[in-house]
């Protein structure tokens, strides 16, 4: 085989560098007249030739993919830090692990699996909301994404509730004391007939009206203990704790977690939040819920 010139390896010269030519020969040990007299062995010159192709496409690719990955990571986002201490629901949404519930309002659990909500903020706008009428004597407008209800059970403790998703346990509970059922109720009164009346007290504030007297403690069913009414907590069950408010143009009472609204029929309307989490973030819902009430005649007794 007649061995080939200096000249024809120049083919090589788009494939490799002149620095990559020197490094392979020293790795095959030969002078860049890699086809010389030397090489004689019949097929040698051919395999080197696919050799040295080889190694040059695989640094090559080596090369372009060392390149593109560090592009593509200087382009993709940046991976949330994880926050020492979530306090509120803009934190959750940063911190690793957490996970965003489309409820109204939105909330955040964090890696913990502690709820975060949203904060909402004065004005909203109830246009939108869901009227329900509770066939009791008044309406109320139901938040997006709410689930409200309306019972027919007498035996529910609820007429008519609101509730937020059912990830959290934000809860607006309606109850309605009949005027005939004031005595018997968590509220009774001797001095006082209904619970509109006694309500009227309290809005003059009458000192009478929060008083403890002997008929108001009543017997625990299946115990030798009594129970007194919801006002014998004096804490919360003070004049200056109380305050007046209007709805529709009827005056009501917040007392604590509780609403006082009177009905046109002498029955007491009692809002109830008790069951929330005591979260202020949500209480312009609260707060927008109760300004909607409207009132009707009652459809059921």
């Amino acid at each position: 085989m007649v061995p080939l010139s200096r000249k024809s390896c120049d083919f090589l010269t788009p494939f490799v560098s002149k620095q990559k030519k020197n490094v392979i020969l020293n790795l095959v040990n030969k002078p860049w007249d890699c086809f010389s007299a030397k090489n004689k062995q019949k097929g040698l010159a051919p395999i080197l030739i696919i050799i040295l192709i080889a190694v040059a496409i695989i640094g090559g690719y080596l090369i372009y993919q060392k390149q593109f990955k560090s592009i593509s990571s200087s382009q993709s986002s940046p991976i949330p830090a994880e926050i020492p201490f979530i306090a509120t629901f803009n934190d959750c949404i940063k911190s690793v692990g957490s996970k965003v519930v489309e409820s109204y309002p939105k909330q955040c659990e964090s890696g913990e699996g502690k709820i975060y909500i949203e904060e909402i903020k004065d004005p909203i706008d109830i246009s939108n909301w869901k009227e329900i009428d509770t066939h009791s004597g008044f309406l109320f407008k139901c938040p997006p994404e709410w689930q409200c209800k309306v019972s027919d059970d007498i035996h529910d403790a609820y007429i008519a509730s609101a509730q937020i998703h059912n990830y959290i346990n934000y809860f607006v509970g309606f109850v309605i004391v009949k005027a005939e059922d004031f005595q018997q109720s968590p509220f009774r009164h001797p001095s006082y007939k209904t619970g509109v009346a006694w309500l009227q007290a309290l809005l003059s504030k009458d000192p009478k009206s929060i008083e403890l007297m002997p008929g108001t403690y009543k017997v625990r069913p299946g115990t030798d203990g009594v129970s007194g009414p919801v006002y014998a907590d004096h804490v919360t069950w003070s004049f200056d704790k109380m305050q007046e408010i209007e709805i529709n143009n009827k005056k009501a009472l917040i007392v604590g977690k509780r609403v006082f609204v009177p009905l046109n029929n002498q029955d007491l309307l009692y809002i109830d939040e008790s069951l929330n989490q005591n979260n202020s973030l949500v209480v312009p819902l609260e707060k927008a819920i109760i300004s909607s009430i409207k009132f009707n005649s009652p459809s059921k007794q």
